[in-house]
């Protein structure tokens, strides 16, 4: 293979949904003292392996999202909020 065709390969393998909703409820669970008995998530750009990616997470929303190096958000979950109801 080239080199080019090398980067296109890579740049095809797909970083698993699951594994960043894991990334998300590992974060939440710390910031929350603990795992909550709910996290839902979805995906909403792909995230490829080898690319550099952050976490980040709202206290106060308890919202969590996996962020690209392009600035792309490529998934985001939640966490239940005590006494609101929201989800």
């Amino acid at each position: 293979y080239s080199s080019a065709a090398s980067d296109v390969y890579k740049r095809q393998l797909l970083v698993h949904g699951p594994l960043q909703a894991v990334f998300m409820l590992n974060l939440a669970a710390k910031h929350l003292g603990g795992t909550p008995r709910q996290f839902v998530y979805r995906c909403l750009a792909p995230l490829y392996a080898g690319e550099r990616f952050g976490v980040s997470f709202d206290e106060e929303s308890a919202r969590a999202r996996i962020i690209r190096s392009d600035g792309f958000t490529a998934a985001e979950g939640q966490a239940p909020v005590r006494g609101t109801g929201r989800a």
